[in-house]
């Protein structure tokens, strides 16, 4: 037997050797795909995604968001354990239908919310042993020019749920009893600006992500001015962040 023929076996007999390998520990197994309704408003015992004979095993929640709703989903880990809900738009785990991503900073039980467009998804967990997914109403008025501004006293959160299908301005009515610099703080980096009463804009900072928040360059005198939220302006935190809009709060000072 020559020397090419002995090669050419070789090569051969290590393919088929590889090949039956692969299959015998299912390497090419498909990952495989379970959907359940979501039950709203409770928190229930979920199962997380799983890995077992090459493949993994997600267990995928069905929820419908209607329109004026947006999405607060509660999640208690596994012990000492990272949790993550990831939001899609079919039952899948693929990159290309993710709308969502939520997760915690520390390994304790967290809530997060995040605005979707109206519709159907499903969310699927890792390392979550029980989940509360509610759907709440928009707190969002018709507060999308300075003429519709909305009070808001010093100190009190405010919340915007920004999302494609209402894709305006939030416009807010503050009054400064005395003379000082005017502080805004927020939950991520917003595109905010701020005018008096006649519509002059006043000077902002950087916003600085220690304190989390942006202040005027100057002092302003006592009067009433008005903040605006930009629309579909604001970047995303490290927390939660969705691909279609986002959830933000802020309060002045």
């Amino acid at each position: 037997m020559n020397t090419k023929r002995i090669r050419k076996l070789s090569v051969i007999l290590v393919f088929s050797m590889l090949v039956t390998f692969l299959f015998s520990v299912n390497v090419f197994a498909a990952d495989k795909y379970v959907t359940k309704t979501m039950t709203l408003g409770k928190t229930v015992a979920v199962t997380s995604q799983s890995y077992a004979s090459g493949s993994y095993t997600y267990t995928m929640y069905k929820f419908t968001v209607p329109s004026g709703k947006y999405v607060s989903l509660s999640c208690t880990p596994v012990a000492n354990r990272y949790a993550y809900a990831y939001i899609t738009t079919k039952a899948n785990a693929g990159s290309s239908y993710k709308v969502a991503s939520l997760y915690g900073d520390e390994k304790k039980a967290w809530t997060q919310k995040v605005a979707l467009e109206p519709g159907t998804y499903y969310v699927y967990f890792d390392n979550v042993v029980k989940a509360n997914l509610s759907l709440l109403t928009s707190p969002n008025k018709a507060n999308y020019c300075r003429s519709k501004a909305i009070a808001l006293e010093s100190g009190k959160v405010a919340t915007v749920v920004q999302t494609l299908e209402t894709d305006y301005s939030r416009w807010y009515k503050i009054s400064l009893t005395k003379a000082k610099v005017l502080k805004l703080t927020s939950n991520h980096s917003a595109n905010f600006y701020v005018c008096n009463k006649k519509g002059a804009r006043v000077s902002l900072g950087s916003y600085n992500s220690s304190t989390k928040s942006v202040s005027t360059t100057n002092k302003l005198s006592k009067g009433t001015y008005y903040i605006c939220v930009r629309a579909n302006n604001y970047s995303y935190d490290n927390s939660a962040y969705s691909l279609k809009g986002d959830y933000l709060t802020f309060k002045w000072s």
